[in-house]
């Protein structure tokens, strides 16, 4: 999902959830679809930035003279 429709999807939930009167049509609950809505937009923005975080954040980058090593490989 591109960011602009993330921010879409987060103005219209906030807009279903804050800013519509309580009357529900057919029991249909708009403020917990505008939370849904609204939920949706922020997972969108923030998933991609988890996605890109280091999978393992002791592991360093060997220098660029070294051979890199196995775990658990000795050093002589």
């Amino acid at each position: 999902m591109s960011y602009g429709v993330c921010l879409t999807l987060i103005v219209i939930g906030a807009v279903l959830r804050f800013a519509l009167a309580a009357g529900s049509p057919h029991g249909l609950n708009v403020h917990v679809v505008g939370v849904i809505v609204l939920l949706a937009g922020v997972l969108g923005v923030i998933l991609p930035f988890l996605a890109r975080l280091p999978q393992n954040r002791r592991q360093r980058p060997a220098a660029p003279n070294q051979p890199p090593t196995r775990p658990g490989a000795r050093r002589s």
